[in-house]
């Protein structure tokens, strides 16, 4: 996921001198007042982390990018590597001794190593 599509779609219909985060009442989005609206010591204390900094959330939030775009790429390759019988057979064999067919996170691969009929067990 890249930012600069989702900043264009953000400043689309905005005018250049505009303020991307605008406030309510216009004007720049301040940290402080964003803070009060959502009650933000109350919300990191309910979670254990007071003294979490909304500056934290950027590193959070790339890190949680980066995770998905390599779950994206892994599944990407793993449809390719499934597109061969032999492999579909040796996916399935391994995802039925692991336990995960029917593992919501494990589904995409299982539904395309089972939607062709290939099984490595019968049935």
């Amino acid at each position: 996921m890249h930012l600069v599509p989702i900043m264009g779609q953000w400043s689309e219909e905005k005018t250049p001198d505009a303020w991307l985060f605008a406030a309510p009442e216009g004007g720049p989005l301040r940290e402080s007042k964003w803070k009060r609206s959502v009650d933000w010591a109350a919300a990191t204390a309910a979670i254990g982390r007071r003294g979490f900094r909304v500056h934290d959330l950027r590193h959070m939030a790339a890190s949680v990018w980066r995770v998905l775009e390599l779950t994206r790429r892994a599944r990407a390759l793993a449809a390719h590597v499934l597109a061969a019988p032999i492999a579909r057979a040796i996916a399935l064999t391994a995802l039925t001794a692991l336990g995960l067919s029917g593992d919501p996170v494990h589904e995409p691969v299982h539904a395309r190593t089972s939607a062709s009929g290939d099984t490595c067990y019968g049935a």
